[in-house]
């Protein structure tokens, strides 16, 4: 042995070289942080004390690895549909890196215009996909990495929308539950499900509780296979009650928790396998929207609890289930406020609570968006 413990190119017998200087910032290193000294430049997070590592350092797109593990996710959130104002039902799809805040891009078109629809995806895999047209049963797939048009792909069991969806990640299954499908019969309790890598025709999965039929908050804890469903409304009557499934595993739902107030068109995310759902406003039984934000665990019958505010009251909204590094960011379109739409994203770290911090903008002012990432898995 030479005896040289080293990390730059001293080489001599004995010597111990000194350790290269390290970037100190209150923030986590972004996935655009270029590293001065390049591949192996050392970054301190002086908040959290976490130290990470650049083990790629291609230009806007470096990874930082951090020292308890796991490479930080930076990921993107796509958002489809809508209805601008109040009045346009819209065909287009816009995107955001979640890892920094700022407005949104052009990402393509759907195949036709729609409005509260469901989407999500298989996660880190990156397809994203949404079901729920106005016109007819087609789904549509996405690349989330890849800007570019929507293809049409195949059939939901029924046409319906205020229709949410939850999959199980990387396991590649999507399920969507209830929904508006018109006259004669208007609310449903469908759930049906697809394999998300394919374009093969949804499958019955089973009925959602009746309480939840249309205009409810969607969460998941990706690859550990639970889906619920959040408050919601059939004629005339809000619910609190969460219903869960295991996306694996047709069934009917099962209630088994509560939100904080009762609602309908919150705005719902989650961090994965790290348990938590969240819900964003939404409209309470006097039909006055809220600004509530409250929180549940998606594997334990306790009833939500009050995480914090948004900005403004505020429906239709569009919740986006993201992830920001080692932490967990959540992403609001605030939809419906009380001047009418808006085009207003905030966003929450899931694991803290507090009140939403303003992202950005989106395109136009819209509500009954949906989003998905490609964050997890």
């Amino acid at each position: 042995m030479s005896g040289v413990i080293s990390d730059n190119t001293v080489r001599s017998s004995g010597v111990v070289a000194p350790l290269s200087a390290a970037t100190l910032d209150a923030n986590n290193p972004a996935n655009n942080t270029n590293p001065t000294d390049g591949l192996g430049t050392k970054w301190i997070n002086t908040t959290s004390g976490q130290v990470f590592i650049c083990t790629d350092a291609t230009t806007d797109a470096n990874v930082w690895q951090g020292q308890t593990g796991g490479v930080i996710n930076y990921s993107r959130g796509v958002w489809a549909g809508g209805e601008i104002d109040g009045a346009t039902v819209t065909n287009k799809i816009q995107y955001i890196e979640i890892s920094t805040p700022g407005n949104s891009t052009d990402f393509g078109d759907l195949t036709e215009a729609t409005m509260a629809q469901g989407s999500t995806s298989n996660g880190s895999t990156g397809r994203g996909i949404t079901s729920g047209r106005v016109t007819n049963l087609k789904m549509n797939y996405f690349t989330i990495g890849t800007p570019g048009n929507a293809t049409a792909g195949g059939d939901s069991t029924s046409r319906r929308w205020y229709v949410p969806a939850v999959s199980n990640a990387t396991l590649d299954r999507a399920v969507w539950a209830g929904g508006d499908h018109g006259p004669p019969t208007y609310y449903s309790d469908v759930m049906d499900y697809t394999t998300i890598s394919t374009a093969a025709n949804a499958t019955d999965f089973g009925d959602l509780s009746a309480d939840h039929k249309t205009n409810n908050s969607a969460y998941d804890n990706g690859t550990d296979g639970r889906g619920c469903y959040g408050a919601g409304w059939t004629p005339g009557v809000y619910s609190a009650n969460i219903a869960y499934i295991t996306i694996g595993t047709p069934s009917n739902s099962t209630n088994f928790a509560t939100l904080s107030v009762t609602r309908r068109s919150g705005g719902g995310t989650s961090n994965d396998t790290g348990n938590r759902g969240i819900t964003f406003g939404g409209n309470g039984t006097d039909a006055a929207k809220t600004n509530v934000i409250d929180y549940f665990t998606l594997t334990s019958t306790a009833q939500a609890v009050d995480f914090g505010n948004l900005s403004e009251i505020a429906s239709m909204n569009a919740g986006n289930q993201m992830s920001s590094g080692l932490g967990q960011r959540g992403v609001c379109v605030l939809g419906n406020v009380a001047a009418g739409s808006s085009n207003v994203m905030e966003y929450i770290t899931i694991d803290t609570p507090s009140n939403s911090t303003d992202f950005g903008d989106i395109l136009d002012d819209m509500g009954s968006g949906t989003g998905c990432s490609n964050a997890f898995g």
